[in-house]
């Protein structure tokens, strides 16, 4: 596993965004690319329930639609379910959500380094950050 995921992020301008996010979803919550935004933008401000919740609905919906077209992006929502669930304290869904994107690798789990360069997971990492 250990490669890293390749965004990089501005968790300054997640942050200030994540609002906007929020109104839009509120306006249209069958928007996937918006709850995946969310998502996203509320795990790197540290609002890691709020996360979660977004998540999850995001991957579910992926997983239901077309879960072969929208792989890449259900293995990102994963790693960063990851990432989330561990800064949350629940290291059993931490794992889960890492072993679904790649089932050989037991017991990791996904950390964001400090640089904020790109996920990376391998077993018996904790989160960083």
């Amino acid at each position: 596993m250990g490669r890293a995921l390749t965004r990089t992020f501005n968790a300054k301008g997640n942050c200030e965004a994540l609002p906007y996010f929020e109104k839009a979803l509120s306006l249209d919550s069958s928007s996937h690319g918006t709850l995946w935004e969310v998502g996203w933008s509320a795990g790197l401000c540290g609002e890691f329930k709020k996360s979660a919740e977004a998540l999850e609905t995001h991957a579910k919906f992926l997983e239901q639609e077309s879960p072969r077209q929208y792989q890449a992006m259900i293995r990102t929502d994963r790693i960063m379910l990851s990432y989330v669930y561990s800064r949350l304290g629940n290291e059993a869904l931490a794992t889960a959500n890492c072993e679904m994107t790649n089932p050989s690798q037991s017991g990791c789990k996904c950390t964001l380094p400090d640089s904020g360069e790109g996920f990376r997971c391998a077993a018996g990492k904790l989160a960083s950050r």
